[in-house]
């Protein structure tokens, strides 16, 4: 989920500013996030993962996720 926010985290900045990157804004941020966001986009030469090795890995560690997700609720009464 972290790929998918950085870039959603970018699309939406661009709502507002057409120029908007996540480094352009991250001091604006804070210090929990910064390190998340800022930590993991990489240089600007860094690339996004391609879609489809992506979309591979979430296919293949789908079921980890879900047993991570279950193990987490597990006394919440969901």
């Amino acid at each position: 989920m972290l790929a998918e926010c950085i870039y959603l985290m970018e699309d939406y900045l661009k709502t507002f500013d057409p120029q908007a990157t996540i480094d352009k804004y991250l001091d604006q941020l804070g210090p929990d996030v910064k390190g998340v966001l800022g930590g993991q986009k990489g240089t600007p030469e860094s690339k996004p993962v391609p879609g489809y090795i992506y979309t591979k890995s979430v296919r293949e560690d789908r079921n980890k996720m879900i047993s991570g997700f279950e193990e987490a609720m597990t006394g919440f009464g969901c």
